[in-house]
């Protein structure tokens, strides 16, 4: 409804954010890798979340026909992260109450190596925007979980959507051409065992791994659910914050449509160019009813939609209408 005659909405007054919005779809937050964060989130979820917030906000800010000599910064951050997603373990230990995530081994550093791991953070603290000064070895190094140890769910989630997200980036290609069903399984399998109480303190978070792969949940036994949390989740930042609410959309969408801006030709078999329905409010708005075309209904043949009582073809023998439905 932006823009629309008799929706405009302005509210000058600015909420605070709350903790749980936080998403790298905002670019003028606190950044995850803060240790005073409420999030208990795993120090190397937050350095991904940080790198992929800067990675978005490159793209946003992208002029409408950008050069190449514009875009190479792009692609240079995109593929930086995907080298640094890629020497990622694939699991993590999950923080406890007990426990640290800013631990060594939970991050896939040994005893030995303790002294050496300590000079890297040092570096780290130095440059914390370059993905690729802060690698993990994902070897025989790697601290490996034990039964008894339950991996980080949302450390896999976020890794997996990174990955998907800087991809289709660097590609310049919807997420639905990188993300297959199988991945979006995957990951929303992984999603599931965290748990809603989780994410409910990760909305933002979770708007940010939804928008990348919804798309692929339309013929899977996930896709109600996926669809109704989505809805849900913005709904709720919606009315608790709007102006967190609409920045998220808005960031989501810009990127969306540059991603498709890349390739605007029809995929094969299909009727139309569209890659999401952002593509048909972009080309033709909102639906109005007074913006409708006044078109004959052809719901009913030959009968009487008010059930009155007529003559001809419409009544049966018994003197009841007869209500045919075009199909």
């Amino acid at each position: 409804m932006f823009g629309q005659a008799g929706f405009e909405f302005e509210d000058p007054v600015r909420v605070p954010l709350q903790v749980s919005f936080n998403s790298p779809l905002l670019f003028n937050c606190p950044p995850f890798l803060i240790p005073s964060s409420s999030l208990k989130l795993h120090k190397t979820t937050s350095e991904i979340l940080d790198s992929m917030r800067t990675l978005f906000q490159a793209v946003v800010q992208l002029p409408d026909h950008a050069s190449p000599a514009e875009l190479y910064p792009v692609s240079e951050l995109a593929t930086s992260l995907l080298h640094f997603l890629n020497q990622l373990p694939e699991q993590v230990l999950l923080q406890t109450e007990t426990g640290s995530s800013y631990d060594d081994s939970a991050i896939g550093y040994d005893d030995s190596s303790a002294s050496a791991g300590k000079k890297r953070k040092r570096q780290e603290r130095n440059d914390q925007t370059s993905p690729s000064a802060r690698t993990r070895r994902n070897d025989s190094t790697v601290a490996r979980l034990r039964p008894d140890e339950p991996p980080d769910m949302v450390y896999v989630c976020v890794r997996l959507t990174a990955l998907i997200w800087a991809q289709a980036i660097l590609h310049r290609v919807p997420t639905s051409r990188i993300c297959t069903e199988a991945e979006f399984i995957r990951i929303w399998s992984f999603a599931w065992a965290a748990g809603l109480d989780r994410w409910s303190s990760l909305s933002g978070v979770f708007a940010w791994m939804n928008i990348a792969i919804a798309p692929l949940c339309h013929r899977t036994i996930h896709a109600r659910m996926v669809k109704t949390l989505t809805v849900t989740t913005f709904t709720y930042m919606g009315t608790e914050n709007w102006h967190v609410a609409e920045d998220i959309a808005a960031a989501g969408l810009k990127v969306q449509a540059w991603l498709r801006g890349g390739h605007d030709h029809k995929p094969l078999g299909s009727l139309s160019g569209a890659f999401g329905g952002e593509k048909a409010i972009e080309d033709f708005g909102f639906a109005f009813k007074e913006n409708v075309m006044d078109l004959p209904d052809h719901r009913y043949e030959n009968g009487y939609e008010d059930g009155e009582a007529g003559q001809g073809e419409g009544m049966d023998d018994g003197g009841e209408t007869v209500r045919r439905i075009c199909m």
